[in-house]
């Protein structure tokens, strides 16, 4: 081959080599500004977010800070103010009192003497106990993507639901009263007693003039969830969605009076609900957040 025909042969090689310097350089840069969709983030506490939440756990706020690129540390709280109102009644016995001795027990007192004028239903008051703090840990497993993984604990409240009623002031005593009559009198057959819960006797003097029940859960919540959207956002405002579960622990029954707290946590046709709490063991958690930039 001739001289010019190497040079020539040279050149184009140069040139070719040149083109692909060229190619792996461009893909150099491109790869290194696209690795990490937040290259500022490499460094801990160095940014600052914070995130609005609206979802099965009520309204949040978290404030988040990047730990590297792959993870986030978020601390805030979460609270469901939700109360509910309903009535139950106790459904006593029908009876009508005609022994004089007993009607001048009750009538100074302006109690009740007959199972109709007997305030038997009981207004109860319930509210959800999911006033909680938190901290909690996402991870990108890419940093091209912004799917994430969460990991971490909700701190608060020991119950899930938490019903109180009082009973009315007449109740109890005109109950007392008659009682104590019918003991000292055992041929008048007017004793009244409250109906059995699931077998358990109910005490109407141990209640205390109320009637209380807690759905006992643990106030340490471990949590985890998957969702898209990052902590903090390359602009100013972004968003972000999670599905997850946080779990309870094993939920019971609890109550100030002994026998009545038995009796809820008996499963049987009186109170169908102790059949199904074991079964709330987690509660679902489903979140929209609006994430923001503050540096």
């Amino acid at each position: 081959m001739s001289a010019s025909g190497w040079r020539t042969k040279n050149k184009i090689l140069l040139a070719a080599l040149g083109m692909l310097a060229t190619t792996v350089d461009a893909q150099s840069v491109y790869w290194d500004s696209d690795r990490s969709l937040f290259p500022e983030y490499r460094n801990p506490f160095t940014q600052l977010g914070v995130d609005l939440e609206l979802g099965t756990t009520g309204i949040g706020l978290d404030v988040a800070t990047p730990l590297n690129v792959h993870f986030f540390l978020k601390a805030g709280f979460s609270i469901l103010p939700y109360t509910y109102k309903t009535k139950i009644d106790f459904g006593i016995p029908p009876f009508t009192i005609s022994n004089p001795a007993l009607l001048e027990l009750l009538e100074p007192f302006n109690l009740p003497t007959s199972s109709e004028a007997m305030p038997t239903q009981v207004d109860i008051n319930g509210k959800l106990g999911l006033t909680n703090g938190r901290v909690l840990l996402d991870y990108y497993p890419s940093t091209t993507s912004d799917f994430h993984l969460t990991v971490g604990a909700y701190i608060g409240q020991n119950y899930l639901m938490h019903i109180e009623g009082h009973l009315s002031p007449t109740f109890v005593p005109a109950i007392n009263i008659i009682n104590d009559f019918a003991t000292a009198s055992p041929n008048e057959e007017v004793s009244i007693s409250l109906p059995a819960i699931n077998g358990e006797e109910i005490d109407i003097n141990s209640l205390g003039g109320k009637i209380d029940a807690t759905i006992k859960t643990s106030a340490v919540k471990p949590y985890f969830g998957i969702g898209f959207g990052h902590s903090i956002p390359r602009q100013r405002i972004g968003f972000q969605f999670e599905i997850g579960a946080m779990y309870l622990g094993k939920p019971a029954f609890s109550s100030t009076d002994p026998k009545l707290e038995t009796a809820l946590n008996t499963p049987g046709d009186d109170f169908k609900i102790a059949k199904y709490i074991k079964y709330l063991y987690v509660y679902p958690v489903i979140a929209f957040k609006l994430t923001g930039k503050i540096l």
